[in-house]
């Protein structure tokens, strides 16, 4: 009985211990609590169930002391990392080396070539232009008087006679429309630039008094035989009669005879128009008409 009560009072006493700090009671053989020694410094708490001895520190080792674990090789390296469902995992390559990329080379700037502006066509001159160019060219001694005009190789001429106060100069001198060049017009066929003005072959004869009307055949004679000759052969549109008559105050050799200029001209709104030009011989044996600076025999 008395063994059982103290059972129970180690029993008891323990459960106090345990209430008051949970101390590490110690029974000794007979059951009875043993005292306490606190460990020293230093000493590390020994887990009951290690047998290592009192005051040794033991350290679990890794799972894997023990093991070398392999460096993976420039080849693994570069494998592409497999993702658990089978497809390969993107490689991030931030990490790498990066090789520098060569620029592309720079295209040179183009520069444009200005297209050639093509040159405007020049325009045709006029009469009066012509007309200018060519005193220009002789002399302002001299005056022009446009007879014709005339188409050579497709291009316009311009015919005008030139006089001075004594004379007037064979041949016509014609003007290009379009080349602005001048030259001594014999016929369709034959033209010669103009050089010197005038020349020597060029014929010119004075007429203050004309040795027609010495003879007794005047420049009114000479109108008068004109009149005469039909309207086709004159090469109008209409009688003599129907056109304003000049008659030049000198004389003009043609083929080799003296001859009256005659001039005829249609009376418009607010100028003259010449319409043809005719040459009478001073005796009345011929007259010539002038078409292009051709002379056409007409009696």
């Amino acid at each position: 009985m008395k063994k059982r009560v103290s059972l129970l009072l180690v029993y008891i006493g323990v459960l106090a211990v345990l209430l008051a700090g949970c101390k590490k009671i110690t029974f000794g053989s007979n059951g009875e609590i043993l005292p306490t020694t606190p460990p020293s410094a230093g000493q590390d708490k020994q887990d009951p169930a290690d047998n290592t001895a009192p005051g040794t520190n033991q350290q679990t080792p890794p799972e894997n002391a023990g093991m070398t674990t392999p460096e993976p090789s420039t080849e693994d390296a570069q494998k592409p990392t497999e993702s658990p469902s089978g497809e390969d995992a993107p490689t991030d390559n931030s990490s790498s080396t990066n090789v520098p990329t060569e620029a592309p080379d720079a295209e040179p700037p183009v520069t444009e070539t200005p297209s050639a502006t093509p040159s405007p066509t020049p325009l045709p001159l006029t009469a009066d232009e012509a007309k200018d160019l060519l005193l220009a060219k002789i002399g302002h001694a001299y005056s022009a008087e446009k007879t014709d005009s005339t188409e050579l190789s497709g291009t316009e001429y311009f015919l005008f006679r030139v006089s001075d106060e004594e004379r007037s100069y064979e041949p016509l001198l014609a003007v290009n429309a379009m080349t602005k060049e001048i030259f001594y017009f014999y016929s369709r066929d034959e033209i010669v630039e103009l050089v010197d003005f005038p020349p020597d072959n060029v014929e010119g004869v004075g007429g203050e008094e004309s040795s027609g009307e010495e003879d007794g055949f005047s420049s009114e004679d000479a109108v008068a035989l004109l009149k005469g000759i039909s309207a086709e052969k004159l090469g109008l549109p209409a009688a003599l009669s129907e056109y304003t008559i000049m008659v030049d105050e000198w004389t003009t050799m043609v083929y080799g005879q003296e001859c009256y200029c005659i001039n005829a001209y249609a009376e418009l709104e607010n100028r003259k128009q010449l319409m043809g030009v005719y040459f009478v011989a001073v005796d009345g044996s011929a007259a010539f008409r002038s078409d292009m600076g051709d002379f056409v025999l007409i009696h």
